[in-house]
C-alpha cells in the first residue's frame, strides 16, 4: 500500500538508504499521484543526491497538486524551486502567472506569462492568459494583442 511504501521510505531515509528511500517514494507516487507528502521527500532527496533535473520535475509536480488543492502559497514555493534548477521550464513559469492571477497579483501574473512567452512564444495558453489578465487591467489593446497571438498559436484556445 502506498502507506506503507511512505512509511518505509521515511525510515530508510533516517537511516541514510537514500536510493531505497527514494524508490519508496516513487512507488507511493505511483500508487497515489495526488498525495503530496511523498513529492517532497523525492524532490529533497533527488536535490541531495545531485538528480537535480528529476528533482526539478518533482518539484514542479508537487507544485501543481498544491495548487489544484487551494495551497497557492506553498505551490509559489514549490515552482520557484523548479525554476532556481531548471530556469527554462515554461510551464512552471505559466502555473505561476495562473497563481498569481488568482491571487489578483495581476503584475507578476504578466511578468510570468511573459517569461513562458519568451521560453516557448507559441504558447497560446500564456497569451490567453496574459490577454484575460490585461482585460483585468483595463489594458484593452495589449489585452486584444494578446488575445490575436493566441489565435496565431492555436485557433481553438478562445
Amino acid at each position: 500500500s502506498e502507506e506503507a511504501y511512505l512509511t518505509l521510505g521515511k525510515i530508510l531515509l533516517q537511516q541514510n538508504e537514500l536510493d531505497e528511500a527514494l524508490e519508496c517514494f516513487r512507488q507511493t507516487t505511483k500508487l497515489n499521484p495526488d498525495l503530496e507528502e511523498p513529492y517532497h521527500y523525492l524532490g529533497d532527496g533527488l536535490s541531495k543526491q545531485g538528480n537535480l533535473q528529476e528533482a526539478s520535475l518533482v518539484y514542479f509536480k508537487l507544485g501543481e497538486i498544491l495548487s489544484q488543492q487551494g495551497k497557492l502559497d506553498e505551490a509559489l514555493d514549490k515552482l520557484n524551486r523548479t525554476l532556481q534548477i531548471n530556469p527554462n521550464h515554461y510551464w512552471a513559469y505559466h502555473c505561476l502567472g495562473n497563481i498569481y492571477s488568482w491571487k489578483e497579483q495581476l503584475d507578476e501574473a504578466i511578468f510570468a506569462y511573459n517569461k513562458a512567452i519568451e521560453l516557448k512564444p507559441d504558447l497560446a495558453p500564456s497569451y490567453k492568459n496574459l490577454g484575460d489578465v490585461l482585460s483585468k487591467q483595463g489594458k484593452i489593446d495589449e489585452a486584444s494583442e494578446a488575445y490575436r497571438q493566441a489565435l496565431q498559436c492555436d485557433s481553438q484556445t478562445i
